[in-house]
């Protein structure tokens, strides 16, 4: 997995996919190692559904909290 998606230092690109309702680019990223829960408050603001459904079958975690971030 790509370190930076791990780590989630360069996060614009699952944001610009998110924003953009992108899931075959959510996919992807998820695929290679970005954190599902990082982004499930994203998801939730931009009130994308299917976003948030799929960041939850990822397995978001619920009671993640972001550091500094949000």
């Amino acid at each position: 997995p790509d370190t930076m998606l791990r780590e989630n230092r360069h996060p614009r690109a699952m944001s610009f996919a998110i924003m953009h309702n992108d899931v075959k680019k959510i996919d992807y990223l998820l695929n290679a190692g970005a954190d599902a829960a990082y982004y499930l408050g994203r998801a939730i603001s931009s009130r994308n559904l299917a976003v948030v459904a799929r960041l939850l079958d990822a397995g978001a975690d619920t009671n993640f909290k972001a550091q500094g971030h949000w």
